[in-house]
């Protein structure tokens, strides 16, 4: 459920008239004050929008996070956990190295790096 008092906060910090916001939007000034009062929902296409409008995680609008927008590295964390979801194998890969002392670790981010270059791909 959209978080109307950060929806609220996020127009008036950007110096915004709901009618603005509306125009931004592609809706109608109506359906957008809606929106802020909580009488309606918008669309999950239209949280994202909003986010991207406000250039915050759609996490924070929704209210499930109080971080207004995640880092780079985050994000690249928050893939990582998306493929072990995914992929069972990479659940397997990381449950093993949770245990890994830092030198069972090295060793095999040697390996992997070495067989990434015997069969042709970039390594950094």
């Amino acid at each position: 459920m959209l978080n109307t008092f950060r929806l609220v906060d996020l127009r008036k910090i950007a110096g915004l008239y709901q009618k603005d916001m509306a125009l931004e939007i592609g809706v109608e000034r109506a359906t957008y004050a809606k929106y802020e009062t909580g009488d309606i929902q918008p669309p999950n296409d239209m949280v994202v929008k909003l986010a991207s409008f406000f250039d915050v995680s759609t996490d924070y609008l929704l209210g499930q996070s109080d971080i207004k927008k995640i880092s780079s590295e985050d994000e690249e964390i928050w893939e990582m956990r998306r493929e072990m979801a995914e992929r069972p194998e990479m659940k397997t890969l990381f449950s093993l190295a949770r245990s890994a002392t830092t030198e069972d670790l090295e060793f095999a981010n040697n390996m992997l790096k070495k067989f990434a270059r015997d069969s042709g791909y970039e390594v950094d």
